[in-house]
């Protein structure tokens, strides 16, 4: 886990390691946290699981893009967002539930299966404030997923910007 301390933000980068190299982030404030992103793999939902609750702040929102794997592990009360491109692409037939379900086949019981149903829907052009900061919801080039962007820490989050990295967040 990186943190880059911006004033009263703090940006949390958690880098999983695993194959897909994936990377999920937390803002903090002191009002509370909100999670850019889950992963894929149980052990890694787990350890990302435990640091938030280490960090002794509520988990006020989750902002899940393109990776909403084990989104039951950060508690029943996170208020989850999605556009409504995003939540398609988790529902049984979409390309994220594919993809999981393809996962599922080759690696068995290591990823984490559970998908969101429900969301409360944002749209593209949309700005939230959440634990006293901005997020814009972003077009994404691949229609199914959004980018965010965090004007107060000067950082723009992309699912994918290059072929290397997954869950990109350039500050």
């Amino acid at each position: 886990m990186n943190v880059y301390n911006f004033d009263d933000i703090k940006l949390h980068a958690y880098s999983t390691g695993d194959n897909m190299n994936d990377h999920c982030y937390i803002v903090e404030t002191p009002e509370g946290l909100v999670l850019i992103e889950s992963t894929a793999y149980k052990e890694n939902v787990q350890a990302l699981s435990d640091y938030i609750k280490s960090l002794n702040k509520p988990l006020v929102a989750a902002l899940l893009s393109y990776h909403p794997n084990g989104y039951k592990s950060y508690g029943e009360d996170v208020k989850i967002y999605a556009t409504e491109n995003a939540l398609k692409s988790w529902a049984e037939g979409g390309s994220v539930w594919n993809l999981t379900q393809s996962f599922i086949q080759a690696l068995g019981d290591k990823v984490a299966e559970d998908l969101p149903s429900e969301a409360e829907i944002i749209n593209e052009g949309d700005t939230l404030k959440l634990v006293g900061v901005e997020f814009k919801i972003l077009h994404s080039s691949d229609g199914e997923d959004y980018d965010i962007e965090i004007p107060a820490i000067n950082a723009i989050y992309r699912h994918m910007m290059g072929s290397k990295t997954h869950n990109i967040l350039p500050a």
